[in-house]
């Protein structure tokens, strides 16, 4: 049993039968954003009967919303969006919805079960003991059963629809037996409906006892009501059924005493079988409605074990419109003797008159209904005793009775013609019973009287002549009454068809106004409909538009997260600098005071080593200052040359110190210049031999060296952090093929897209960043790079787009760090696809520049020197500063020379171009080569842009001309499409013819041996100045097929229509960029 808040099951008897009710067939899903938000209702009113405790009803939403959810996501527009229609439908979880539906079914199935079990026992034990009318019952349902596997209840149409069978009985077509009833009951493959049209009160005391029974009080049946108007006063109860009107095979409707002739106009049964078969335009029936043959009475005595309560009895009918009914019922067949006849027979039977004859054979052609009780018996022995004084009386009496009984019920039959006075039994009417003569005694005995008179025989002249003429009176009166008869149902028939006229013209005027009023509802209808449909736009709009602020606000949700992450980055690198700055002071200032410390040791060293120094110094002076004065005074006798001292030779005294010298000074003693200084020569000895070495120190420990290896130190930190750093790439997989993902557009983002897909395309400059050699080549202390940022960033895109895993990717990352280090880049303006394409290159160029030199050295002079001289010099001084992949791929040499056309002078100067500029001629069409022609040509420098000629000291004119002297192997040619005059800018719609193979260069270059280019990627710019859009069109090196890049959208399309007058940007190449078949990038 279901518990305190569990609803009564009232939708189906099993679970398959409720199964049937969410088996409604769904059209294609043309709409996803409403079917998005009906599935979204259609759950919460799930959920809402869930809890108020429908458990059947829930179940059936759930399933539907299951169906409609399966549908959805079999759309297109749904796979590419999945995210956004899911959060349409709801933030619920699909699991859990599931889950529920699950439970719901369990404890359906056991409700079921339980109800089943306990229809089974009540049925065995009204079995056991039943009563007198329930046995004759259990009798004819048995009957019924065996029949059953005969004849089929119903046979199907021919368009799905089913019919009840004919039984055989001569049943009339729009009615149902309650012993059929039975076995559409018995018949789990048949689907019912049964209206109840009792009143309210009389339905909830008694009712037919099965899931399909609603009830349509008989006070709600008004004439003219519709079925809109019934779905607004019917029960809530019954709202569910009602509507499901015409999804089932039979629709039964009853009453007390239902039968098909009791459907009459104004009756409750007319008025609710013509709302829902007649006036019902919204759900069409399958069949029309059947009347239950004796309505609830009828059932109620034959299957009262079927009832909600067998205990109740019909209410009494009205008694004066029964009395009428049973008045007009006993009327039609009750028939009374007819007088006239008798009279006739009577009178031809006798032998009279051939006179008389022919008048009993004209009266007798008027053919009466058959008397049901026989004539009355006359009594021919006895005659009239005064025929003279009852002669008035007869006359009365007979024209009473011609006129009052007889004619009145006689109608005349024209088929016969006017000749033929024949009379129908079939069209006989009812005589007036209430304008019948009072029957008195006297003219009891006066008829009698008359006719014994008349039928007696007469024998006296005066008696049959009064008696013929009595008859020729009798006839007259009958020829008149006759004629009086005709011409009263001449009168009737008139008025019966005014009547029918007046009866139709009511029907038909109702029926007008019924259709007025149905077209009136109907206009409200749509009035009503078409009001709702534009509150739905209008609240579609409002949900779509809070939909896109509830974008908008996660997306700067979502930016400010990504910007506090970026922060939390540049925190924890600045931590980590930090930190390992602090490492580094530490250990500097450990090894200053290590340093210090051996400084200190070594300067005591170095004092001791002095302080010994000089005490050895002085000693020797000693000594040698001694030896000088014993030497003094040895040759203090001898005044010139010492005995031992050899010819040519003469002794002087040693050099002391100052104090010595100046007392040989004061001696007044001399040395001759030309000889040696002994004491000189050996103080400076022992000089050199006490010499003590000075320390030496290794520089590269001195903490100038930590502080200047520090920056290099932390570069290879960051480069290894930028690596590390996780991307929101925000991929859509797909297998598109190696370079042949999309860019989503971040907001205007199509110059920067547009642009990378030719790069990417660029085979030889995409394996420098996948193969990853671009990170040796990092240079983090060139300040007109990144640091490696950008380049790392341009690799992880490179890598993505040659995984061929994606169908697109969103560049997020790259576009920040691009706005980063390239200000004029950073907000979602429209920019220009060739400013970007050259600031990037250039940025990568600082990134990867080899050369890292702080100061440059001076360009050497190239004016009075051969041009090839000139160039290789001009080169190699460039790529002195200036080395790096970006030189090697997309570098070229442009010279300018300028001629003075006074003295002649040529001045050359050089120019390295990434990407060439060259002008387009006016015009609709033109050739690349007429582009080039006008970008060589020669032109004349005067008046105020006249030249400063170096020689002459002064402006002079001259003339200017430019020359390519050295050509990249992957050259870039921009079209100047964007032009100035005065303060106005414009562009140039003109078509650019330029080939796609064997691009022959010898004509515009001074160089020898010039390849020849072959075209792989185009940048085309549609719109105007105001707005516009660029598009790539790029030949894969893959599989040599040219795509067109819009964005994310990337389409194979065909070389024919590369050529636009879009084209703004040219890739060529002169290097082979296919992929050798063996061979594939692996990212």
């Amino acid at each position: 049993m279901p518990g305190a808040g569990v609803k009564n099951l009232y939708l189906a008897k099993s679970l398959k039968e409720l199964n049937k009710l969410t088996d409604t067939p769904l059209q294609d899903v043309k709409n996803i954003k409403t079917a998005c938000t009906s599935a979204r209702r259609v759950y919460n009113e799930a959920r809402s009967c869930q809890q108020l405790g429908d458990e059947e009803k829930s179940y059936v939403l759930f399933m539907r919303y299951f169906s409609l959810v399966k549908s959805i996501r079999k759309t297109l527009e749904y796979q590419k969006n999945k995210e956004y229609f899911d959060k349409l439908m709801g933030e619920h979880s699909f699991k859990e919805t599931l889950t529920s539906a699950e439970k719901l079914s369990a404890s359906l199935s056991k409700r079921y079960g339980v109800l089943q079990e306990s229809k089974k026992s009540e049925e065995k034990e009204t079995n056991k003991s039943p009563s007198l009318p329930e046995k004759e019952n259990v009798v004819q349902k048995q009957t019924i059963i065996e029949s059953n596997h005969t004849e089929p209840l119903f046979h199907e149409q021919t368009n799905g629809e089913k019919e009840l069978t004919d039984d055989g009985e001569g049943k009339k077509e729009n009615c149902i037996t309650s012993q059929k009833l039975y076995e559409l009951f018995m018949d789990n493959s048949v689907s019912l409906l049964i209206m109840d049209a009792r009143p309210s009160k009389d339905f909830l005391n008694s009712h037919i006892k099965h899931s399909s029974c609603i009830n349509v009080p008989s006070e709600i049946l008004k004439p003219g009501i519709t079925a809109v108007g019934l779905t607004k006063s019917i029960p809530e109860d019954f709202i569910f059924q009602w509507n499901q009107r015409n999804l089932v095979d039979f629709v039964i409707i009853l009453d007390w005493n239902s039968t098909e002739n009791s459907v009459k106009m104004g009756s409750p049964l007319h008025s609710l079988c013509e709302a829902i078969w007649k006036w019902d335009v919204s759900k069409i029936l399958k069949s029309k409605p059947l009347v239950l043959e004796g309505g609830y009475e009828d059932w109620l005595l034959r299957y009262p074990m079927l009832t909600t309560n067998a205990n109740v009895t019909a209410p009494n009918l009205d008694m004066s419109i029964l009395s009428a009914d049973l008045s007009n019922k006993l009327v039609s067949e009750v028939d009374y003797p007819n007088l006239d006849e008798a009279f006739s027979e009577s009178s031809d039977s006798s032998s009279p008159v051939q006179d008389n004859t022919s008048f009993t054979v004209k009266f007798q052609d008027l053919s009466f209904k058959p008397v049901s009780t026989p004539p009355p018996v006359v009594n021919r022995s006895t005659k009239p005793s005064s025929f003279v004084e009852n002669t008035d009386k007869k006359k009365a009496f007979f024209k009473e009775r011609v006129d009052q009984s007889s004619f009145d019920s006689v109608s005349i039959d024209k088929s016969s013609g006017p000749e033929s006075k024949s009379l129908s039994p079939k069209t006989i009417q009812i005589p007036d019973r209430k304008l019948k003569p009072k029957s008195t005694p006297s003219a009891s005995s006066d008829t009698k009287l008359s006719i014994d008179r008349l039928s007696s025989p007469v024998k006296g002249s005066v008696e049959q002549d009064r008696e013929q003429e009595l008859q020729i009176k009798e006839h007259a009166v009958a020829e008149q009454s006759l004629d009086i008869a005709k011409e009263q149902l001449e009168k009737e028939k008139q008025f019966e068809a005014l009547r029918l006229k007046r009866a139709c013209e009511a029907e038909e005027g109702m029926r007008i106004e019924l259709q007025k009023q149905e077209e009136a509802l109907l206009e409200r209808i749509n009035a009503l409909e078409e009001e709702k449909r534009k509150k739905d736009l209008e609240m579609q709009k409002i949900q779509d538009y809070c939909e896109k602020m509830r974008q908008q606000l996660k997306k700067h949700e979502q930016q400010k997260s990504e910007e506090q992450e970026k922060l939390g980055q540049i925190e924890a690198i600045k931590k980590t600098v930090l930190q390992e700055t602090e490492r580094l002071r530490r250990e500097r200032k450990q090894k200053e005071k290590e340093q210090e410390e051996l400084c200190k040791q070594k300067e005591k060293e170095k004092h001791d080593m002095e302080m010994r120094e000089k005490t050895n110094k002085k000693s020797q002076e000693d000594n040698v200052h001694a030896k000088a004065l014993s030497k003094h005074a040895a040759g203090s006798e001898v005044k010139g040359r010492p005995s031992s001292a050899k010819e040519g030779e003469y002794s002087v005294r040693l050099k002391e110190d100052v104090d010595h010298e100046d007392l040989s000074s004061k001696r007044g003693l001399s040395r001759s210049h030309s000889s040696p200084n002994i004491a000189q020569m050996i103080a400076e000895e022992n000089d050199q031999s006490v010499k003590v070495r000075m320390p030496e120190f290794d520089r590269s420990l001195k903490p100038r060296n930590e502080i200047s290896s520090s920056p290099t130190h932390y570069g290879a930190k960051l480069v290894e952090l930028n690596a590390a750093r996780l991307r929101n790439l925000t991929p859509v997989y797909g297998n598109q093929g190696q370079a042949g993902t999309g860019l989503k557009n971040l907001g205007n983002t199509c110059f920067m897209n547009s642009v990378l897909q030719c790069l990417v395309n660029t085979t030889t400059f995409a394996i420098h960043f996948i193969s990853g050699r671009y990170k040796r080549q990092i240079n983090i202390e060139n300040k007109q790079g990144t640091r490696g940022e950008l380049a790392e960033e341009f690799a992880i895109i490179v890598r993505a787009m040659w995984t061929g895993q994606y169908r697109s990717i969103a560049p997020k990352d790259f576009k920040n760090v691009v706005g980063k280090h390239i200000p004029g880049f950073l907000g979602y303006e429209q920019q220009d696809s060739h400013e970007f394409l050259v600031m990037l290159l250039e940025k990568l160029h600082g990134d990867l520049n080899r050369m890292n030199f702080k100061a440059k050295s001076k360009l050497p002079d190239l004016d009075d020197i051969p041009d090839s001289i000139a160039v290789t010099r001009f080169w190699d001084h460039h790529i002195s500063h200036n080395n790096s992949f970006i030189v090697d791929e997309f570098e070229g040499l442009l010279q300018s020379t300028l001629t003075c056309l006074f003295c002649k002078k040529i001045s050359s100067s050089y120019e390295v171009f990434s990407c060439l500029s060259i002008p387009i001629p006016s015009g609709n069409r033109c050739t690349i080569k007429d582009c080039l022609q006008l970008f060589l040509r020669t032109e004349q420098m005067s008046g105020e842009g006249a030249w400063d000629c170096p020689r002459c000291k002064q402006k002079r004119d001259a003339e200017k001309k430019l020359a390519i002297c050295k050509l990249p192997q992957i050259l870039i040619i921009h079209l100047k499409r964007f032009s100035y005059e005065g303060m106005w800018r414009r562009k140039l719609q003109n078509y650019v013819d330029f080939p796609l193979t064997d691009f022959d260069m010898k004509p515009y270059v001074n160089m020898p041996a010039t390849k020849s280019y072959n075209l792989y990627g185009v940048t085309n710019h549609y719109g105007t100045l105001e707005g516009g859009h660029y598009i790539a069109h790029v030949k894969s090196s893959v599989n040599e097929k040219w795509y067109k890049y819009d964005d994310q959208e990337v389409s194979e399309m065909s070389p024919a229509d590369v050529k636009t007058s879009a084209a703004y940007i040219l890739f060529y190449t002169s290097v082979d960029l296919r992929v050798p078949l063996h061979a594939s990038l692996k990212v």
